[in-house]
């Protein structure tokens, strides 16, 4: 009998907490899902810029689950944020039973995506010119922001380069807060549109506090998504 495991895909993160550790805590500790296992899946180092180009991100992530597929596991995906177009792409390419997508992300330009990375482009600029290159370096180190400007620009081609990959057959479950403005509601209906999936399920947690943001908090998590993925991943039959 082949091994579950279930790959957790962070999304735009520059901090060093992994944006699914809450989810991550909750699944390890009350053992919802049958003995199958979950991993933290870390995309690129904040770091160093030649990371986070979009090849390497998905060259990356399917090496992974290519040698779980090798060493007899079943493999699912769920994607947070931009990097639900990877997982897609990634999907596609190995034949998935199925994957989910939290809060998916294909845009910038009519979200608050773009004002986002504006913002963070601008405050790397203001140190530079306040402080002076070496110095604003030191600033940057020392507040975990090193590197945000490149970064942004990768998020942004990747999810130009690989949101045409949501038009696959593979079966997928959508999950979106009702305040989100960093994945809208066109964007799921486009998905849902375009995709060749045989079975696919869409839910907006229409509960006050639930945007972009949701699958961080920890007192969000045991409602709705813990239900919803554990529903999905025994339609797929992958439980």
């Amino acid at each position: 009998m082949k091994k579950k495991i279930v790959l957790l895909v962070h999304g735009f993160m520059i901090h060093d907490s992994h944006d699914f550790n809450s989810f991550y805590d909750y699944i390890t500790k009350n053992d919802i899902f049958n003995n199958c296992e979950f991993r933290l899946i870390k995309l690129y180092d904040r770091l160093k810029a030649k990371t986070s180009k979009p090849k390497t991100m998905e060259k990356y992530l399917k090496n992974e689950v290519i040698s779980l597929l090798n060493n007899n596991y079943d493999v699912t995906l769920i994607g947070y944020s931009f990097s639900c177009n990877l997982v897609a792409k990634v999907a596609k390419d190995l034949k998935l039973k199925g994957v989910i997508y939290f809060a998916p992300s294909l845009k910038l330009i009519k979200t608050n995506l773009f004002l986002m990375h504006v913002k963070n482009a601008i405050k790397v600029l203001k140190l530079k010119l306040k402080h002076g290159k070496v110095k604003a370096q030191k600033i940057l180190d020392r507040t975990k922001t090193s590197g945000v400007v490149k970064l942004s620009l990768h998020i942004f081609l990747t999810m130009i380069k690989y949101r045409k990959y949501f038009k696959n057959e593979i079966p997928f479950l959508i999950m979106r807060g009702k305040e989100d403005t960093y994945c809208l509601q066109s964007d799921v209906t486009w998905i849902l549109k375009n995709s060749k999936a045989d079975y696919i399920k869409s839910v907006t947690i229409n509960k006050d506090g639930w945007n972009h943001f949701f699958v961080r908090r920890e007192n969000l998590i045991p409602f709705e998504p813990t239900k919803e993925v554990l529903a999905f991943l025994k339609k797929i039959q992958f439980l």
